[in-house]
């Protein structure tokens, strides 16, 4: 095509034109070699060289929390309620929520958690006091009986059985 000089071609009609888009400008721009492509964000990350680099909050995790081995240690979080007794995962998530929300759980539910702690207390005592040692001495002396070091519990070859 001819220039609007006289005919002779200019370099304007040679070039790419932008056709008024920021795209077209910059592919211009990347062809000319006036623009290197950059990229921005984790796709930066992902191209670059730098993609072995760790982050320092990996890096202060690790730091922390791997012994000097090289192994991750395991973090155990265990939660106790107001009798010193492990919560279960439920339990806990009760009591968290009860206490974010600044409400109280029932009277009703309260007093079975109650009545349960005491339950509980009553069946260490009695395991832990004069009925076991006689569980003992019984169990012993069907042992001496027997003349072996065990004995069977359940079956129909158990003590109960006989």
């Amino acid at each position: 095509s001819t220039g609007w000089k006289g005919g002779k071609e200019s370099v304007f009609d040679r070039e790419a034109l932008a056709s008024g888009s920021l795209s077209d400008a910059l592919r211009i721009m990347r062809e000319k070699g006036m623009k290197t492509q950059t990229l921005s964000g984790r796709q930066q990350d992902a191209r670059s060289g730098e993609a072995e680099k760790e982050h320092w909050a990996d890096k202060d995790f690790k730091r922390k929390y791997t012994g000097t081995d090289g192994q991750k240690r395991e973090i155990e979080i265990h939660r106790l309620d107001e009798f010193g007794r492990p919560m279960t995962t439920k339990e806990a998530w009760r009591h968290l929520n009860h206490a974010f929300h600044g409400k109280a759980p029932g009277a009703k539910a309260q007093e079975k958690r109650r009545k349960q702690y005491l339950q509980e207390i009553e069946v260490k005592k009695h395991n832990a006091g004069e009925h076991s040692i006689q569980q003992m001495e019984k169990l012993n002396s069907l042992q001496k009986q027997g003349g072996s070091a065990h004995i069977v519990l359940s079956g129909s070859n158990s003590v109960a059985a006989h």
